[in-house]
């Protein structure tokens, strides 16, 4: 499949906070339906992170991360950058 770019002009409507599903149960904003499928985010992380034992974290790259700033991934953690 070809990738290609979408200028942000062709970019419109209000971007909400996700739908999440699992364990905890649901939740997530749900006001206009499950339409709102891509998910937007910095380039740059500004705060250290842990990603916690047993647990598995995803980001889409490239990430830069900030003079100083530590992505910690713990035993039996997995972070996948996309």
């Amino acid at each position: 499949m070809a990738l290609s770019k979408i200028p942000a002009e062709g970019i419109s409507g209000q971007l909400g906070a996700g739908y999440f599903q699992g364990e905890n149960g649901n939740s997530g904003d749900t006001t206009n339906g499950l339409g709102d499928i891509i998910r937007s985010h910095e380039k740059q992380l500004d705060t250290d992170v842990t990603i916690a034992a047993n647990n598995n974290a995803l980001c889409a790259g490239p990430l830069t991360l900030a003079t100083g700033v530590t992505i910690t991934v713990s035993s039996g953690a997995t972070l996948v950058v996309v």
